[in-house]
Parts: structure tokens; C-alpha cells; sequence
């Protein structure tokens, strides 16, 4: 799928020279950079990032960070990224702020595929000297931090496990020694929330629902405590219906006053070649505005113009 004609390759190689003129005007082109930014893949934009090193000798992204500003330069500098670096980045980022940012830790940890995640963990321990699992660990609640590392560590099936029958087992002990316990009894929910896939999470919600005429996410909601409550409803919302889980990521980080610009671009740039689409059709539908006009009226100029064509794609 990303095998790219000689045709193909000499016009990315040309917009590796469009984009440094782009920067290099005397008057920034912005359109220019809008243009390429809007029209091209990551892999693309890997090429290009190759074929501007050996052209110019600087690294793209350093001439990004010299001569663009503020909003436009952060999320330039992310699309050039490859995605497990910016993940990388990213979580770094979030473990190292003065207030860590658990649920960005939480959204990355959970929604990335296995082997996404241990190439996100070997381009971690190269640019920041340090494994991602130790500064985990550093965070201040053990409990919470041994959860994401079992997810970390764990190799989630990527098909249905279980059968129906089995499915109505594991409901019938998370209500009876899971939610109810839960204080006492955190490794049945490691058990089954991080190392079951997506289908057999849905057979086991369908199969919690049956029996007790609410869904596991409402009982989780309700009867647990604590930061593994965030995880374990992420986990449940973001596997089973990720759209929807990342339409809601977006509407809020634009809802009220401000806008939370890393988890916006965090979502355009990790989604914009998966499910954009059903991101938007949830979008509207849970909250009945179109996220173009929102992203529109809450990010202007370029930057704002390079988010709203990506979330068209």
C-alpha cells in the first residue's frame, strides 16, 4: 500500500524543495505549507523528511522549529514526526509536566497497537536515556502505575478468544468477586481488561448487561474508585467503540474556554489515516455540530486550516 512509483517519489522529492522555500521566503508561504502538510500521508512526509536531509543537510524538523511559530511550528513538527516518535514525545511529555498528564499517558497506552507501543518504548529509552516502563513506575501511585505496565507488557489477542458461555462466566465474577471486591481483587480486572481482546470485551459486556440490566461501564463507573477506574473505563470505551472514544477526546479539548492543543492535534495526527470518518459521524452525532465548523472557530490561521483539512481525510 506504500509502494510509491518513480512518478510518485520525484513529486514528493519536489515538495521536499517546495516546503524549504516555503520556509525560506522572505514572506512565509504559508499556502505552500498548508498545501503539503494537507495532501500527503505520514509515509510521505517521511520521504520528504529524507530527501530535505540530503538536500539541505539540516534536519527538516530543526529548520521547522527556526522558522515557523507558536501553533503552526508545534503541529509542523509533529506531522513530520513518525508516529511512534511523536508518541514517544508525547508521553514524555505528559510523565514530565508539573501536573502529569494521566490521561494522556492512559489514551496512548491503551489505544496503540503492541508492536506500535514497543517501538515507542525503544525510541524512548534513545531520546530520553530512560525507559518508559521506569518512569512509570515513577509516578506516584503504584497501583496505577503496575496497571499501565501490565498493558504495556501484555500481548492482547487480536481475535475472539472466548465463546459465549465463557463470556457469562467472567460477567458473573467481575460482579461478584470484581466490582465488588475490587480494593482486594485488582488482578481479575488486569485479567480481563488488559489481556482480552476487543470481541471478547464486547461478549462479556453484552453478556454483564444480560444479567444485570446495566452495562459494565455504568458498574465501573459507579462502583469503583480511584485512577484504574479511568483506565478501566477507557479501556472499555476506547476498544470496543474507539470513534466514538476519540470524538469525545476531540469535542473536549475544544469545549469551554481554551483549547487543549495537544489533544487535539494528538487525535488528528494519530487518527487522521484510521477512522476520520467515523470520528466525524460521532462527532455530529453525539453532540450535533460538525467538527470542521468547531475546529474552525476554535483554531485560526494556518495551523487551523491544516487540522481541518486533516480531519477531512
Amino acid at each position: 500500500m506504500n509502494q510509491k512509483t518513480p512518478e510518485q517519489v520525484k513529486n514528493l522529492e519536489s515538495m521536499s524543495i517546495q516546503f524549504h522555500d516555503a520556509l525560506f521566503l522572505k514572506k512565509l508561504d504559508e499556502k505552500t505549507i498548508i498545501s503539503i502538510l494537507s495532501t500527503t500521508s505520514n509515509f510521505d512526509r517521511q520521504i520528504i523528511r529524507l530527501f530535505y536531509k540530503k538536500k539541505y543537510s539540516n534536519p527538516i524538523q530543526q529548520d521547522i522549529k527556526c522558522q515557523l511559530s507558536s501553533d503552526l511550528r508545534d503541529l509542523t513538527i509533529d506531522l513530520f514526526d513518525l508516529p511512534y516518535e511523536y508518541d514517544a514525545r508525547e508521553l514524555h511529555r505528559a510523565l514530565t509536566s508539573t501536573k502529569k498528564e494521566e490521561k494522556t499517558i492512559i489514551e496512548i497506552i491503551i489505544t496503540r497497537p503492541r508492536t506500535h507501543l514497543i517501538l515507542v518504548q525503544k525510541i524512548y529509552k534513545k531520546f530520553y536515556n530512560t525507559s518508559l516502563k521506569n518512569d512509570i513506575l515513577n509516578l506516584n501511585n503504584k497501583e496505577f502505575s503496575e496497571f499501565l505496565i501490565a498493558i504495556l507488557s501484555s500481548q492482547r489477542p487480536t481475535n475472539q478468544t472466548i465463546e459465549i458461555n465463557e463470556a457469562y462466566n467472567i460477567a458473573k465474577d467481575i460482579i461478584k468477586n470484581g466490582i465488588k471486591q475490587y480494593g482486594i481483587n485488582v488482578e481479575l480486572f488486569k485479567k480481563v481488561f488488559v489481556e482480552k481482546s476487543r470481541e471478547d470485551l464486547i461478549l462479556i459486556s453484552r453478556a454483564f448487561f444480560d444479567l444485570y440490566k446495566k452495562t459494565l461501564y455504568e458498574s465501573v463507573n459507579k462502583e469503583i474508585e480511584g485512577k484504574n477506574k479511568r483506565i478501566i473505563k477507557d479501556i472499555l470505551f476506547a476498544i470496543i467503540t474507539p470513534a466514538q472514544y476519540f470524538a469525545k477526546k476531540v469535542y473536549k479539548s475544544m469545549k469551554g474556554a481554551g483549547t487543549d492543543e495537544n489533544t487535539l492535534f494528538r487525535v488528528i495526527i494519530s487518527r487522521a489515516e484510521i477512522d476520520m470518518d467515523d470520528i466525524r459521524e460521532y462527532y455530529f452525532r453525539d453532540w450535533n455540530t460538525d467538527l470542521r465548523n468547531d475546529i474552525d472557530g476554535d483554531c485560526s490561521g494556518a495551523y487551523g486550516k491544516i487540522l481541518m483539512n486533516l480531519s477531512e481525510k
